[in-house]
């Protein structure tokens, strides 16, 4: 049982790490939003005639071409009345194969960085619907570096950070922190020498028998759009255990470069105490069924992809930081990026 002594030394070490400047994630975001805050854009509200309820990504990274295809599902129900035509939110350069809404082929039309889609009938206030976008293209990067094609040790690094308005860069989302979806599925296919990392529970790695294998991830709680995410290279895994009962544990899965892995087992292995403290004083970890995990990616920082923290590197106060955020930012969520500074403050 650890104490509230030792809550508070890890509480003012991490609140003197972010004083000292040294906390790239923070001092990062502080000034990128800052940024922003010029913009109307800080609490866009993305298409707000209906409400999203599930996302299933289907994508295939090919990181030769540096180019990604698939299709992303949308689950919704509408909140307006008369409503003809809805819009999904994706930059112009990838490029929309056809869109179906329940099972038919719409039309549609393309502008401004948005999807939008003639539904060919009317639908009102509680009416549910299905959409499944086809599209591929090379994904922009904006932001923190909203989706990333780079390297390390000789071999492809692909990664994602869509805070706060990326994921429109690389998939067709509503793409507001306001609207969780109340569950998703995340598969994603790449190269067999690779490993893709994402958010959730792995359901299945399937071989392709072509060189290829996709990894199906499944995410069981409400998730903000911003929070999907994927990290993909060779990385070497390691799994430690948070033990929240006598009979029962989570996995703790690290995916990190295999140079690395080694020399940073000593700070993976401060996580599963870290936990501990923060379920004593803020209530059980919120993905208790799920995981928790880290991917190590080309960042300076860190960034709180829900399950699944991307890491730059491993310090006490970065691990400690980016922990909180799974109560304070991914269980608990920002309307609009107006209130940032709370998930960064907690």
């Amino acid at each position: 049982m650890k104490t509230i002594a030792t809550f508070l030394i890890i509480l003012l070490a991490s609140l003197s790490f972010a004083q000292s400047g040294r906390d790239e994630c923070i001092i990062a975001k502080t000034q990128h939003f800052n940024r922003l805050q010029k913009f109307a854009d800080i609490d866009y509200p993305g298409d707000s005639k209906y409400d999203v309820k599930y996302y299933k990504l289907d994508i295939s990274v090919n990181h030769t071409a540096q180019t990604i295809s698939g299709n992303v599902t949308c689950n919704a129900v509408m909140v307006d009345q008369n409503v003809t035509e809805i819009y999904f939110d994706l930059t112009d350069p990838l490029v929309v194969d056809s869109v179906l809404v329940n099972g038919s082929l719409k039309s549609f039309t393309r502008g401004s960085n948005k999807l939008n889609i003639a539904l060919g009938t009317t639908l009102n206030q509680g009416d549910a619907f299905t959409s499944v976008v086809y599209y591929h293209g090379t994904p922009g990067s904006s932001g923190f570096g909203s989706f990333e094609f780079s390297s390390q040790g000789g071999n492809p690094a692909i990664w994602t950070l869509s805070e706060p308005y990326g994921a429109k860069d690389w998939w067709p989302a509503k793409d507001t922190p306001a609207d969780k979806a109340d569950s998703a599925d995340f598969w994603i296919t790449v190269s067999t020498s690779l490993i893709p990392a994402s958010n959730g529970k792995l359901m299945a790695i399937v071989d392709n028998g072509n060189g290829t294998h996709t990894y199906k991830w499944k995410s069981s709680y409400p998730i903000a759009q911003y929070l999907l995410s994927m990290a993909i290279t060779n990385y070497a895994q390691y799994t430690n255990y948070y033990r929240y009962s006598p009979t029962d544990s989570m996995p703790i899965n690290h995916f990190l470069y295999p140079g690395s892995l080694n020399a940073n087992i000593p700070q993976l292995n401060k996580t599963p105490g870290m936990i501990e403290i923060y379920a004593e004083h803020f209530g059980e970890y919120p993905f208790i069924n799920e995981k928790y995990g880290h991917a190590q990616f080309g960042w300076g920082g860190g960034m709180e992809h829900q399950t699944i923290t991307s890491m730059g590197s491993f310090g006490n106060m970065l691990i400690a930081h980016e922990l909180a955020h799974m109560w304070f930012g991914d269980k608990i969520t920002c309307k609009d990026w107006h209130h940032i500074w709370l998930n960064e403050g907690f």
